[in-house]
């Protein structure tokens, strides 16, 4: 049988730094990024204005869904 080593200390660490990418990730999506796209919005205007928008959406989504699987992975 072979045996299988598991650093505590390590695993700790590396919970607690995806926590703070967690909150990092988190915070900027609801406070810096919808801030940035309202500007570019009121001063953007047209149709390359509009799909920039619908991509940067798009974005937003795919970092939410990041931050809620991270918090599902958490929970486990």
């Amino acid at each position: 049988m072979s045996n299988i080593e598991f650093d505590v200390h390590m695993a700790q660490m590396q919970g607690t730094h995806i926590e703070e990418l967690r909150q990092k990730l988190s915070g900027a999506i609801s406070g810096k990024y919808e801030n940035v796209m309202q500007e570019i919005c009121n001063g953007w205007k047209g149709e390359n204005s509009q799909l920039f928008l619908n991509k940067a959406k798009i974005l937003q989504e795919q970092m939410e869904h990041t931050v809620s699987t991270i918090e599902k992975a958490q929970e486990a």
